[in-house]
């Protein structure tokens, strides 16, 4: 059964054009309570996951930009790859895009994930 406590929600937003890339995450899911919400685990594994792996990308030297800012309920990821890099962050990316449209899917009521610039996200 799905749960929402209020108009709580987490809300993704993602985009990609060229070698950038956008990851946000904010919000809580609001499904359960801080700590025992297995939507806003999903999202976070997901979300530093990426990071990880966008981290590891810069300190080989192959991104051209990578920030991350993290804050209480709260991720934001700025990426821009090398030409030569752009389909390993692209993979990284669509990982991170899949699996969030896949608990936005199975949660609408807990998340919501928003392409800015048009872009389909690739299942």
């Amino acid at each position: 059964r799905l749960r929402n406590r209020g108009n709580v929600m987490t809300t993704i937003k993602v985009r990609r054009a060229g070698r950038e890339m956008k990851i946000s995450i904010s919000g809580h899911s609001g499904y359960a309570p801080s700590g025992q919400d297995i939507v806003c685990a999903g999202i976070s594994t997901l979300g530093q996951t990426a990071a990880m792996m966008f981290a590891e990308m810069e300190s080989a030297g192959d991104l051209e930009l990578f920030t991350s800012e993290k804050s209480a309920g709260k991720l934001l990821l700025a990426i821009k790859a090398y030409k030569h890099t752009k389909a390993k962050a692209k993979g990284i990316y669509n990982f991170f895009c899949t699996g969030a449209k896949l608990i936005a899917d199975n949660y609408p009521k807990n998340v919501i994930v928003t392409v800015e610039g048009g872009e389909k996200i690739e299942n």
